[in-house]
C-alpha cells in the first residue's frame, strides 16, 4: 500500500524544489560576481560564464514547477489541513512575492542586460553600472525571501 508514502514523497519534492530554486538564485548571485569581476575591458572571457547562466531559468522553472506540483499534492493528501494556519497563510504570500518578484524583476532585469551587454563592448556605462546594482539588490531580496520562508516552515509560527 503506497498511501503511507505520499505525504513523505510529496514533501521530499516540495523539498527539492525549493533546494533547486534556492541553490540556483545562490549560483546567479555567485556568477554574476563573477561576471561584473571580469567583464569590464575583457568582456569575451565572460562569454563561458554566460552561457552556464542562461541555463539558470530552466533550472529555476522546473524548480517552481516541483515546488507548485508537490505543496498541491500536500495540500491534498492533508485535506488543506495548514491551509488555516497563519504560519502558512504568510508563508504561501512570501512564495507568490518570491516567485512574482523572480518573474518581473528578475527577467526584466536579464532582458536589459542582455540588451546593454549587446552594445557595451566592455564598458561599464552608467546604465550597466546601475543594472549591477539592481541584480545584486534582486539576488539579496530573493536570498532573504528563501530564508524567511525556511524559517516559516521550520518553526511554524502561529
Amino acid at each position: 500500500m503506497l498511501s503511507p508514502y505520499l505525504l513523505p514523497a510529496a514533501l521530499v519534492c516540495h523539498i527539492a524544489g525549493l533546494v533547486m530554486m534556492a541553490g540556483t538564485t545562490l549560483s546567479d548571485f555567485i556568477a554574476f560576481k563573477q561576471f561584473w569581476k571580469h567583464y569590464p575591458g575583457n568582456p569575451l572571457s565572460t562569454q563561458g560564464l554566460q552561457q552556464t547562466m542562461s541555463k539558470f531559468p530552466m533550472i529555476m522553472g522546473l524548480g517552481v514547477g516541483l515546488l507548485i506540483l508537490s505543496g498541491v499534492a500536500m495540500m491534498a493528501l492533508t485535506q488543506g489541513a495548514f491551509a488555516e494556519m497563519r504560519w502558512f497563510q504568510v508563508k504561501l504570500a512570501v512564495v507568490i512575492i518570491l516567485i512574482l518578484n523572480g518573474l518581473l524583476v528578475g527577467r526584466k532585469h536579464g532582458v536589459q542586460l542582455h540588451r546593454l551587454l549587446t552594445v557595451a563592448d566592455g564598458h561599464m556605462s552608467n546604465e550597466l553600472q546601475q543594472l549591477k546594482v539592481n541584480l545584486r539588490r534582486f539576488h539579496i531580496m530573493q536570498l532573504t525571501l528563501f530564508g524567511v520562508i525556511i524559517i516559516l516552515s521550520v518553526f511554524r509560527f502561529n
